[in-house]
């Protein structure tokens, strides 16, 4: 089991060099973004403060409250998003550019001004990822 998670970041990582640069851009940001938190974010560091509510927590209260678990499984389907694009299968197309429209989703709850910014930029990311030559080359070779 070590042997293939360490085959696929490797993979993850590998991939790079035939990606568009636009796509190129998404996909380093969120993999050395995401990749160090799942890896180091969990870890019960002498210092840390958690809280809920404005509520301090401790490590344990950190954990059963669910803050934890909610954000691992944000950061492992991330990282799993990452995978899937290394790996050029078609959820990859569409999920880069999902889990970056969730990124600037609260920028549409501020004004109508922020909709339309984010309506903007749903429509430049989800067409560059679906009518794009060099992504299509890219998933598709």
């Amino acid at each position: 089991m070590f042997k293939a998670v360490l085959k696929n970041c490797l993979l993850m990582f590998t991939c790079m060099r035939f990606m568009p640069k636009p796509m190129l851009f998404l996909y380093i940001l969120l993999l050395l973004t995401m990749l160090p938190i799942l890896l180091l974010g969990f870890l019960p560091w002498p210092n840390a403060e958690y809280s809920l509510n404005g509520q301090e927590l401790n490590y344990l209260q950190f954990w059963t409250s669910g803050l934890a678990v909610g954000f691992l499984l944000v950061c492992l389907g991330i990282n799993y998003i990452c995978l899937v694009v290394a790996q050029k299968r078609k959820l990859g197309r569409l999920g880069l550019p999902f889990v970056w429209l969730l990124f600037f989703l609260p920028i549409a709850f501020d004004s109508g001004t922020g909709l339309v910014i984010w309506c903007i930029i749903s429509v430049s990311l989800v067409g560059y990822f679906l009518l794009s030559e060099k992504v299509k080359n890219y998933f598709y070779n």
